[in-house]
C-alpha cells in the first residue's frame, strides 16, 4: 500500500476499538487546549464554543471535534497573546499525548502530511457526495452507484476494481496523479447526476457536501483541494473568497493545467470523433470560465502575486503586481522573472535555481524575505516576499507573494531617527541632572520616591537605592512634615505651590535646610506624580 495514502479505519472500527476511551480523551484534549488560552476572558468567542461543545452528547462531540480543534488551534497560534505554540508544535503535542484519538477518521486527517491530507479530503468529499446521491437515485441506477461507491470507499486499493465512467486511466502512483483522477471522477459524477436528477438536484448534492466539509476543514492549508474537485460551473466568488491567497493560487494553477490538458486532448481528436470533440469543447468552455473567475479573485488580493514556471518565465501576475512595478500585463507575460529584480540579484537568483534543481534544497522557498525590486522605470525599492512551490503533474511553478514596503521602511527610518533624537536628548537631560548640585527627585502619587539624582548621595550621604520606594516624609524633619504634606497635596490638586524651605535628614542624623520647588508631573494628559528640585541653603 502506498505510504503517502495510508488507509484510515472506518468510524465503526474506531468506535469499536475504544469508544469510551475516545470520549474520555476528547474531554481531556479540550480541557488541555482550554488551559493553553492565556487570557480566557478576552477569548469570549472561542470559550463559548468550548462550553457549547461540552454540553453535546458524546456522539456529536466526535463529529464536532475536528472543527473545534482547528478553531482553537488557529486562536492559539495566531491570536493568543502568549502564542506558546506553532501549528506544527501543537499538532505534534496533541498527536503524542492523545494518540488513541488518531483512530478517529475525521480527526486524524488534521495530523497527516500535506499530500496524505489532500487525498483524504478529496476522498471525504466524494464519500459524502456518493452517500447523498445513493439516497435519492432510483432503483435502475443502483448498480452503477454501488460500483462507484465501492471504488471511492476502497481507495487506494482499487487494483481489481473498474474505474468509474469507463475512464481509461492507469492506477495513479503519485499524489498528483491521484488528485487529477479524482477531479475527473468528480466532474463526471456531476454530469451523470445532472443527466438523471436534473441540474438543480445535482448542484444541491454537491453544494451540501461541500458545505459540510468546509464547515470543519476550511482552516486547513490543503482545503483548496476540495474546491478543486468542485465542478467548474458551481464555483463562485463566495466559495473562492473563503480561501487564502496561497490556496487560490494553487487552485488557479491546477485549473490552468487542467485547461491545457483539455486543449491538448481537443487538438488530438482532430475532428475524428464528434461526440468526444463536443464534450471536450464544453469542458474547455467551463474550464476557461473557471480560470477567468480565479484570476478575477486573485486581482482582489491585497498582495502582489507573480507565478513563473521552472524556467523562470512569468505565466501569471495579478493587478497588484502591475501597480507595484508599473507594467502592463502583456509586458510581463512570458518574460523572465529577472526583469523585476535589480541587476545585482540576478546572478544570485540563477545560481540559487540551479542549486535547487540539483539538490532540491533552497534557502528562499517558504521563507519571508526582505529584498529589493526594480520597477519599469528602473527605480529600486524594498519589498517583502514569500516564495512557494507548486507541483502539478510533472510541472513545477514558483509563486511569489509580495508587498511594497517602501512606506514602512520610510516610517521605520523616520521612527529610528526620532528615537535617536530622543535618546540623545534624554542623554543630555540625564547628563545635566547627574551633574547639577541641586537634588532632583520625582514622587509617585503616593508620595514615594521614584527617582533621585547623584546630588542626593553627595548632599545627604545616603545611597539613592536606600530611599527609592520610600515615603518622602520620612526624610523630612518632624516639625516640617505637616508643611511638606500640604505642599504635596497642592501638587495633587494640579497646583504649583510657592517655594518652601524644609529640613531634611542626613545619614549622620544631622539636618540641612533646602529650598524646595515642586510641580505636578503630567504624562499623556494625566497626573502621574510630582517632580521637585531642592537647593541646599544651610
Amino acid at each position: 500500500m502506498l505510504q503517502w495514502f495510508r488507509k484510515q479505519p472506518t468510524n465503526s472500527q474506531a468506535s469499536n476499538n475504544g469508544g469510551d476511551l475516545h470520549i474520555a480523551l476528547t474531554r481531556k484534549l479540550i480541557d488541555f487546549l482550554s488551559s493553553q488560552i492565556s487570557a480566557p476572558k478576552r477569548a469570549t468567542s472561542i470559550m463559548s464554543q468550548i462550553a457549547r461543545f461540552k454540553e453535546l452528547p458524546p456522539t456529536y462531540q466526535e463529529k464536532e471535534l475536528p472543527g473545534l480543534y482547528l478553531k482553537i488551534e488557529q486562536y492559539l497560534v495566531d491570536e493568543d497573546q502568549m502564542q506558546k505554540f506553532t501549528k506544527a508544535q501543537l499538532r505534534k503535542t496533541v498527536k503524542y499525548r492523545y494518540e488513541p484519538l488518531m483512530e478517529l477518521e475525521n480527526f486524524s486527517i488534521i495530523f497527516e502530511g500535506e499530500k496524505q491530507q489532500e487525498l483524504l479530503l478529496s476522498q471525504l468529499l466524494l464519500k459524502n457526495l456518493i452517500l447523498r446521491a445513493n439516497s435519492v437515485v432510483e432503483n435502475e441506477h443502483e448498480a452503477t452507484f454501488a460500483a462507484i461507491t465501492e471504488w471511492i470507499f476502497q481507495l487506494p486499493d482499487i487494483d481489481s476494481l473498474k474505474t468509474p465512467f469507463n475512464l481509461n486511466e492507469p492506477i495513479p502512483t503519485t499524489p498528483g496523479q491521484w488528485i487529477n483522477l479524482l477531479v475527473k471522477i468528480s466532474q463526471k459524477l456531476y454530469y451523470h447526476l445532472e443527466d438523471i436528477l436534473g441540474e438543480a438536484e445535482a448542484a444541491s448534492l454537491f453544494e451540501k457536501s461541500y458545505r459540510e466539509i468546509a464547515e470543519t476543514y476550511r482552516p486547513l492549508e490543503t482545503f483548496y483541494v476540495v474546491v478543486q474537485l468542485m465542478p467548474d460551473k458551481l464555483l463562485d466568488e463566495n466559495k473562492i473568497g473563503l480561501l487564502t491567497g496561497e490556496q487560490i493560487r494553487n487552485v488557479f494553477l491546477n485549473k490552468v493545467s487542467h485547461l491545457q490538458k483539455i486543449n491538448d486532448e481537443l487538438s488530438e481528436t482532430n475532428g475524428e470523433l464528434k461526440d468526444t470533440q463536443s464534450e471536450l469543447i464544453i469542458a474547455q468552455d467551463t474550464a476557461m470560465e473557471s480560470v477567468k473567475l480565479f484570476h478575477s479573485v486573485l486581482n482582489t488580493v491585497e498582495e502582489g502575486i507573480v507565478t513563473a514556471d521552472a524556467k523562470g518565465k512569468i505565466i501569471l501576475v495579478n493587478e497588484q503586481i502591475l501597480k507595484i512595478f508599473g507594467y502592463e500585463e502583456e509586458e510581463l507575460a512570458g518574460k523572465s522573472i529577472e526583469v523585476l529584480m535589480p541587476e545585482k540579484y540576478r546572478e544570485q537568483h540563477r545560481k540559487g535555481m540551479e542549486r535547487y534543481f540539483d539538490t532540491q534544497e533552497s534557502r528562499a522557498i517558504g521563507q519571508r524575505l526582505i529584498l529589493e525590486g526594480m520597477r519599469k522605470d528602473k527605480s529600486v525599492f524594498p519589498l517583502e516576499l514569500q516564495i512557494t512551490e507548486t507541483r502539478i503533474s510533472d510541472r513545477i511553478f514558483f509563486t511569489a507573494a509580495m508587498h511594497d514596503i517602501s512606506q514602512s521602511v520610510k516610517n521605520e527610518t523616520e521612527l529610528k531617527k526620532l528615537s535617536d533624537d530622543l535618546r540623545r536628548s534624554e542623554q543630555k537631560y540625564r547628563s545635566l541632572i547627574d551633574t547639577v548640585q541641586d537634588i532632583i527627585f520625582t514622587l509617585s502619587l503616593d508620595g514615594n520616591f521614584i527617582s533621585l539624582n547623584p546630588a542626593f548621595d553627595k548632599t545627604t550621604e545616603w545611597r539613592r537605592d536606600e530611599w527609592l520606594g520610600k515615603p518622602f516624609t520620612q526624610i523630612v524633619h518632624p516639625d516640617d512634615s505637616l508643611n511638606a504634606l500640604k505642599l504635596f497635596q497642592l501638587v495633587l490638586q494640579n497646583e504649583t505651590p510657592p517655594p518652601a524651605e524644609l529640613r531634611i535628614r542626613q545619614k549622620s542624623d544631622q539636618y540641612i535646610t533646602g529650598e524646595f520647588n515642586i510641580v505636578p508631573q503630567i504624562q499623556n494628559g494625566k497626573m502621574i506624580g510630582a517632580m521637585g528640585i531642592a537647593r541646599i541653603v544651610a
